[in-house]
């Protein structure tokens, strides 16, 4: 791994695909383990990507943060709030940020591009924790729907993405 010293991987998540079964897709949490926590990239914590084309022997692709996943949309992503799927060269995972967008990212070449999917926008990019609701801007708090924190996704036969994913009223 290329993360620097101070920092841990945490909560992975981890699927088979590629040709021949041959390639390991694993997602996980990047945090800081000093108190009070040191942002990585921008992000109390980032939700990361890696890759091995040959089931773990070498990694081709570490720590990467995949644009939409950046400092640009989120704060942090939460831990354990993400799920992983591999179909042959189809590959996907979703992040079920509760006070942020339900994003799918979808790859259809083994990992090399991704395309990014918004299930569920939440209108409040780069939400901070106790910053308040109010999307509209009007001076007050609004009630928002948006993602619990818990999900599931999975691959179908055809090669397309179910994402499956608790409401709730912030």
């Amino acid at each position: 791994t290329t993360i620097p010293t101070g920092y841990d991987v945490l909560w992975p998540r981890a699927v088979v695909g590629g040709s021949k079964d041959s390639t390991l897709h694993v997602i996980a949490i990047v945090r800081s383990s000093a108190t009070p926590a040191v942002p990585y990239k921008g992000l109390t914590n980032a939700l990361v990507y890696y890759r091995s084309k040959n089931l773990g022997a070498t990694w081709d692709i570490q720590d990467s943060i995949l644009p939409g996943l950046d400092s640009s949309i989120f704060t942090y992503v939460a831990a354990d709030s993400y799920s992983i799927d591999a179909r042959g060269n189809t590959v996907a995972f979703t992040s079920f940020n509760s006070w942020g967008d339900v994003l799918v990212f979808k790859s259809v070449n083994n990992g090399d591009t991704w395309s990014k999917t918004i299930v569920s926008d939440f209108p409040i990019n780069k939400y901070r924790i106790d910053q308040g609701s109010d999307a509209d801007a009007d001076g007050l708090f609004d009630t928002i729907m948006s993602c619990d924190g818990s999900g599931s996704m999975m691959i179908d036969n055809l090669n397309k993405v179910h994402v499956f994913y608790g409401r709730t009223r912030v």
